[in-house]
């Protein structure tokens, strides 16, 4: 009962701090805005910030002992990265064939 409590409670932790750095990063990269000294790669785009945000974060709880927690953040970080990059260029309009109605 103790050892389910505790993979409940890292599994939340995990979650929480997955889902507040994907928020304040998307914030920083693209509702803020950046200060002039940190207006470059990887700081000023979404998915670059986001995924080296979250590896930061996770291999930290690595390093600090917290195995399981960390190398489950860091698949999570890999796996959002693909997920925002697979939705970023389904979104990007493709020049080619593109046209409007009137010149078909």
């Amino acid at each position: 009962m103790i050892n389910e409590i505790t993979v409940i409670a890292q599994l939340l932790e995990m979650l929480v701090i997955f889902l507040a750095t994907k928020y304040f990063t998307f914030q920083l990269a693209e509702v803020w805005g950046l200060p002039k000294w940190l207006d470059y790669k990887p700081w000023n785009c979404a998915l670059c910030s986001c995924f080296w945000s979250l590896v930061a974060i996770y291999t930290t709880l690595l390093i600090l002992g917290y195995t399981w927690l960390g190398i489950s953040g860091l698949i999570l970080a890999v796996l959002n990265a693909i997920a925002m990059y697979i939705n970023q260029k389904r979104k990007t309009i493709d020049v080619n064939n593109y046209h409007l109605d009137s010149e078909k």
